[in-house]
């Protein structure tokens, strides 16, 4: 596989992480897909586990003047094409320096004494020899990955207005709710409202975060070695034979299976627990 294509996968999941959850990305990352029934089983999951207050009549009250402003702030089909612009924005500069012909002749040619110097012009009429669409391959691959990504994003869109208005209607009083609102409505609030959410698909600020990137990445060190010091008195989870005759006895019957079941489910899930940290 070429290497532009072999980087598509793990970017298209890159995009998916950015609306999926962790369990959702697991499943982005290694190619499955939920069916119907763990879908609305994670779904379930996921509202579980982010409970907030019920909203106070006088808020309840206030939703109607929230969504006002809401509205404002993400129209109607918004979401979708502000996501698809954020993939664009920051995939297709990826997806273009590794479709470039230094990486197309690297993924199609091997050396074991590395490539020969070549000029630019050569480089480039070498990668049009060995892959002749290479040229191309970058926006097939963003008009692939973004193409679906839009009904997607777009399913998004309903709860998150509804969230926003309910975090207005907890954070606002009506009269600064209705000044919001009032500001939307001008020329100036319109813009800023509009540009305020769009910001995040503007090269402008793309730019500058994705500048921050290396210094992040060279913290990741220093963070792993933090991680690791902090669960160094915390002791790993148990195994089979470190339970004993009782423990090992009522863990089964928990589990509605027996003993020799038991243990070869723990020892079947601590192999899969060691080849995943393997890969890593």
């Amino acid at each position: 596989m070429k290497f532009a294509m072999s980087i598509a996968a793990p970017l298209g999941a890159l995009a998916l992480c950015m609306a999926a959850p962790a369990t959702a990305q697991d499943e982005a990352m290694s190619g499955g897909k939920m069916s119907d029934a763990e879908l609305a089983e994670f779904a379930q999951m996921m509202g579980g586990a982010f409970q907030a207050e019920p909203l106070t009549a006088e808020q309840e009250a206030l939703l109607p003047l929230a969504n006002d402003v809401v509205a404002k702030l993400v129209p109607e089909g918004f979401y979708e094409q502000l996501m698809v612009d954020v993939l664009d924005t920051t995939m297709r500069p990826m997806l273009s320096m590794f479709s470039g012909p230094d990486f197309v002749v690297m993924g199609s040619v091997y050396l074991d004494e590395g490539l020969p110097e070549l000029t630019d012009e050569q480089m480039a009429e070498l990668a049009a020899t060995l892959d002749p669409a290479y040229s191309r391959r970058a926006d097939v691959m963003i008009e692939a990955m973004t193409g679906g990504m839009g009904e997607m994003f777009a399913a998004i869109e309903g709860p998150m207005r509804d969230g926003m208005a309910r975090y207005y209607a907890t954070r606002f009083t009506g009269p600064q709710l209705g000044e919001i609102k009032a500001f939307f409505e001008t020329p100036t609030g319109a813009l800023y409202a509009r540009e305020s959410m769009a910001m995040a698909a503007d090269p402008q600020f793309m730019s500058s975060i994705m500048g921050s990137v290396p210094g992040m990445m060279g913290q990741m060190g220093e963070f792993e070695a933090r991680m690791e010091a902090a669960m160094a008195d915390i002791p790993e989870p148990r195994g089979f034979d470190d339970l004993s005759a009782q423990e090992r006895t009522r863990a089964a019957s928990l589990l509605g299976i027996s003993v020799p079941e038991l243990q070869a489910a723990m020892e079947a899930a601590d192999a899969e627990d060691t080849a995943d940290s393997m890969e890593d």
